[in-house]
């Protein structure tokens, strides 16, 4: 299988030796790869902060002042999108590369077990992707990546936990203040509300930008 479908970079692609813990990351990514673990980043969205005295990004800072409601407790990130990730992660969104989705769900949940220490999470969802999206790359990229991160941590999945009720436009053509309308009430769990109440939920996603799609 390893020679007919082989084990490549999560991020560039480059072909790899097969190895047992199922993390393919090259050298030279693991170098310009902005992971979020090395960084200062704002303990409520995550995004990485220019000044370190600081533990709250400008936009959310701006959202609390301005008593704009944050439903979420914490985003947390495993690297910056950016020149150095973007190629690998569009890459898996297109294509799904199995080894490619065993790093990634590795390394979310090392990023979950840094930022989240000592949270028991009861279970795991993912954000549904939209219909025409779905129809464009034939699988759902953000499904497999909380399927396999819920079986690393031992927490259970449900899939298909979430749903969305109604068509939405795709965010990377708004601004901050349009995905926040965009995504207003766009989705809902598919089973009863006590699936989540009183639970501490872990909502997995591909990419997150302003945090609208979490709130």
């Amino acid at each position: 299988m390893h020679i007919i479908y082989p084990n490549v970079c999560a991020f560039c692609g480059e072909v790899m030796e097969f190895n047992k813990a199922g993390l393919y990351i090259c050298s030279e990514c693991m170098e310009k790869v902005d992971f979020c673990a090395n960084k200062e980043c704002c303990r409520i969205c995550g995004t990485p902060l220019n000044n370190e005295r600081y533990n709250r990004c400008d936009g959310c800072y701006n959202k609390l002042r301005n008593k704009i409601p944050i439903y979420y407790e914490r985003i947390a990130s495993v690297c910056e999108y950016n020149e150095n990730s973007k190629p690998g992660i569009l890459r898996y969104k297109k294509s799904g590369i199995p080894a490619v989705m065993n790093t990634y769900a590795a390394l979310i949940q090392g990023t979950v077990l840094s930022n989240f220490d000592g949270v028991e999470f009861d279970l795991v969802v993912a954000v549904p992707p939209r219909a025409d999206r779905m129809k464009e790359i034939g699988f759902d990229q953000s499904h497999y990546l909380a399927k396999r991160t819920a079986k690393r941590m031992n927490v259970k999945y449900v899939r298909k936990g979430l749903k969305r009720v109604r068509k939405t436009e795709k965010q990377t053509s708004l601004n901050q203040h349009l995905r926040q309308q965009n995504l207003a009430g766009a989705f809902e769990f598919v089973k009863s509300t006590d699936l989540v109440r009183n639970k501490t939920v872990l909502v997995i996603d591909d990419v997150t930008t302003t945090g609208a799609t979490i709130n």
